[in-house]
């Protein structure tokens, strides 16, 4: 039989339009970053990790370097706190809703804000925020993430564990560190194959705060999906909506130009943070660009237009990326074998999938470039 699976989701994380929605603000940029004894207090990036501050400040060498990896061991066995201060004026700090907002921890934190604790993190691949409205002042407001090491953290976890997930540890020919399986963190830090054992700690994706006075859209995806029935392609369109009451009758239009396709749908946001899906028909008797896995075609995409409206003023413009293609996973009998099939079929065709293995650009994903 064959299966039809989802197509292709393009997201767009934290768009606000500012003049309803509220104002954004980086807090990217220089913190300072200290161990846990105090004897090392150093200037960080952030988006960073601790091996690129030391490296950055001569405190440690090129990590690459013959057994530096050995040699720097010490650095995830610390525990490290990232601080940093900044200002606000009243009309920010005043809205009705503020966000801190983590794009990305690595991994195991502790954050307080202002000597007050926000709360804790153990996963490097999610996002985090918290409200903290009435917790700031104008000035001189103290952000700190206590950061704890990861390989004690692990050897915590697989000793508070009743039973034991294999491998426990790499080959020792790795050099590497153990129990990685007990943290949400990227396992290669832990040592792999073609890797040295850099088990990082950091900030290392942006952090910000975002004020609203009515909503906040946290995330936008479309799901292109092709309707065989009747011969046509539909786009599914999700809103993740961030709301600090509920606001009725938002009028949402939804355009694809170059398709000549475009709906409007009046919707509800409600208070707190929920999710709103629509549907774009797109015109039958458009040419949809298919998508085409590389080396059997072109990656065209089209242009999705969002925007709403709330009493005749403009609160949501956002433009997204949509892939059409089908994808189909097809299972079944095989002539003269006791087994099924298992292929794909990408926009009815067959292909073979040869496969692929991303190896990540760099130990340190701060230092990861466009280039890589």
């Amino acid at each position: 039989m064959a299966l039809f699976v989802e197509l292709f989701v393009s997201v767009s994380l934290f768009f606000c339009f500012a003049r309803v929605c509220g104002s954004g603000l980086s807090l990217n940029g220089k913190w300072g970053l200290r161990n846990s004894n105090g004897s090392l207090n150093l200037g960080a990036r952030v988006p960073g990790c601790a091996h690129t501050a030391l490296q950055q400040q001569g405190l440690i060498q090129e990590p690459y370097y013959r057994f530096n990896d050995l040699v720097y061991q010490w650095v995830a066995l610390e525990n490290w706190t990232y601080s940093t201060s900044f200002s606000l004026n009243s009309t920010f700090r005043d809205k009705n809703k503020l966000l801190l907002i983590f794009d990305g921890i690595d991994t195991v934190s502790t954050i307080s804000l202002n000597g007050l604790t926000l709360g804790n993190t153990d996963n490097m691949f999610q996002r985090y925020d918290f409200s903290v409205r009435g917790m700031l002042k104008d000035k001189d407001n103290v952000l700190e993430v206590s950061l704890t090491s990861p390989v004690l953290y692990a050897k915590e976890r697989r000793k508070q564990s009743s039973y034991r997930v294999p491998p426990e540890c790499p080959p020792n020919v790795q050099k590497g560190q153990c129990h990685v399986n007990f943290i949400r963190k990227e396992q290669c830090s832990f040592s792999w194959d073609w890797g040295p054992s850099f088990p990082t700690m950091g900030l290392w994706k942006g952090v910000r705060l975002e004020a609203f006075d009515q909503f906040l859209i946290v995330q936008v995806s479309a799901v292109p999906l092709y309707n065989s029935s009747v011969s046509q392609w539909i786009v599914e369109v999700e809103l993740i909506v961030d709301a600090v009451y509920t606001v009725d009758n938002v009028e949402v239009t939804l355009s694809i130009p170059e398709l000549q396709s475009v709906e409007t749908h009046k919707i509800q946001f409600v208070t707190g943070r929920s999710k709103v899906k629509f549907t774009l028909h797109i015109n039958p008797e458009s040419k949809v660009k298919l998508w085409w896995p590389r080396g059997h075609g072109e990656q065209p995409f089209y242009s999705v237009a969002i925007t709403g409206s709330l009493k005749q003023e403009k609160i949501l413009d956002e433009i997204t990326k949509v892939y059409f293609r089908s994808v189909e996973l097809v299972q079944g009998p095989i002539p003269d074998n006791p087994g099924f099939s298992f292929y794909f079929r990408i926009n009815e065709k067959p292909i073979f999938l040869k496969g692929s293995n991303w190896i990540p650009a760099h130990s340190f994903q701060d230092q990861v470039t466009e280039k890589m």
